[in-house]
């Protein structure tokens, strides 16, 4: 009778054990599902930026941005200090094509393919962070695991960039499992075993039905600086005229 009991828990158990490993989710459905969070029609957005260096010097930016189609087309207008005012970067396709203008020489530029890798006015952020697209079409995963980040059950993802993809050589990312918003991301070089970068997303509120990270910092690790962007309002109700995202109209 021990045994015929013995054996009725080690079947059920085998076949729980089935059922569970059938609803893993899989990586690239962990994907989708961040794509799902992230997309919106069009956004307006008021954020400040601190960038600290190594030395332990702050500068402050004031930036007000529109995009739409979850960052497909994306304009940024720099509000403050009075130095960088009026400065506009213009990003199209999501952040392929890229356009700046500045107030003091009134030139409109159209940036090389190879300027998505500089960092934006001097922070820890590139282009190609900034720009949109969906994380299932610019990356292939692996699911690594699951781990606790700051009190969030996540899963934990090895990214690799697809030919759509930036060009880092991977990237490790923590995925909230209850509303897959990222927590944090590790970004590597080819080759490197070590993170020269990382994003830390903080602070998730519903914003007009959007989850969004009100803090955002980057923290560089090779040169140990360190960028905040602070949402200060974000706006998903309020259409974008389609002109606003003409580069020739970058200087009026």
């Amino acid at each position: 009778m021990k045994l015929r009991i013995l054996l009725v828990i080690l079947i059920n158990l085998f076949f729980l054990s089935k059922l569970l490993v059938a609803q893993e989710m899989t990586a690239l459905e962990i994907l989708k599902k961040v794509d799902e969070v992230e997309k919106y029609d069009h956004a307006i957005m008021e954020m400040e930026q601190v960038i600290t260096t190594s030395g332990g010097d702050k500068r402050l930016l004031k930036i007000k941005s529109w995009s739409v189609n979850t960052g497909d087309k994306q304009l940024a207008v720099y509000t403050y200090p009075k130095r960088v005012k009026g400065v506009k970067i213009l990003m199209l396709n999501d952040g392929d094509d890229i356009w700046s203008y500045s107030p003091r020489t009134r030139r409109i530029r159209h940036l090389a393919s190879h300027a998505k890798k500089q960092k934006v006015m001097g922070s820890d952020f590139t282009y190609e962070d900034m720009g949109g697209g969906k994380m299932s079409e610019k990356y292939t995963g692996k699911l690594k695991g699951e781990e606790t980040f700051e009190d969030v059950s996540c899963y934990v993802l090895e990214m690799i960039p697809t030919p759509k993809g930036p060009s880092y050589g991977r990237i490790v990312g923590w995925i909230g499992k209850h509303d897959f918003v990222a927590r944090k991301i590790d970004y590597y070089n080819k080759g490197d075993k070590k993170p020269f970068k990382t994003l830390f997303l903080r602070d998730v509120q519903n914003r007009d039905g959007h989850l969004v990270p009100m803090e955002m910092v980057m923290k560089n690790h090779e040169d140990d600086g360190t960028t905040e962007n602070l949402t200060l309002n974000i706006d998903f109700k309020t259409p974008i005229q389609a002109s606003r995202f003409k580069s020739n109209r970058l200087n009026r």
